[in-house]
C-alpha cells in the first residue's frame, strides 16, 4: 500500500462508508454541493480536523408546475469547520466499511497508521 498523502481527505457518508481521497479537490469532485451541504457526507483532513463545505456557487432549486422539484448542484470548497462537529475518532468509530483505496485495505490498518502519526482514532463511549 502507498503512503497516505498529507493532503488526504476522509469522507464519512451517511451509510457508514469511509471514503479516502488524495486531496480536497478529489473529494469535492466526488460529492455534489447538494449532498455536501445536506450532511450526506462529513469531511476531515489527514490530521482528523473537521472540514465543512463553503459554497462558492449556490445550489439552485425550483418547482415545476408546483409538483416536481428540480435541483442544480452548486460548487463548494472545503474549509476548516467553525462549529463543533463530531470528533474524527467518533466518525471513525461509527464507520461500518472502508471504500477500496490505494492506501488502506481495512479500517484497522487505517486506524493503526493514523494512530502512529498522532491522530486521535480511539473513541471511548461513555458508560
Amino acid at each position: 500500500m502507498n503512503k497516505l498523502p498529507s493532503t488526504a481527505i476522509f469522507g464519512f457518508d451517511e451509510t457508514g462508508v469511509l471514503h479516502v481521497y488524495s486531496s480536497a479537490a478529489e473529494a469535492v469532485l466526488a460529492w455534489e454541493g447538494i449532498d455536501a451541504e445536506s450532511d450526506a457526507v462529513r469531511f476531515y483532513d489527514a490530521r482528523g480536523a473537521s472540514l465543512m463545505p463553503r459554497s462558492t456557487t449556490p445550489n439552485r432549486s425550483r418547482r415545476i408546475l408546483g409538483l416536481f422539484r428540480w435541483a442544480q448542484s452548486g460548487a463548494y470548497e472545503l474549509v476548516p469547520s467553525v462549529t463543533m462537529e463530531d470528533p474524527f475518532a467518533l466518525a471513525l468509530y461509527e464507520a461500518r466499511a472502508l471504500e477500496a483505496n490505494e492506501w488502506f485495505s481495512s479500517l484497522e490498518l487505517l486506524r493503526s497508521d493514523l494512530r502512529e502519526n498522532g491522530v486521535d482514532v480511539d473513541f471511548r463511549p461513555a458508560g
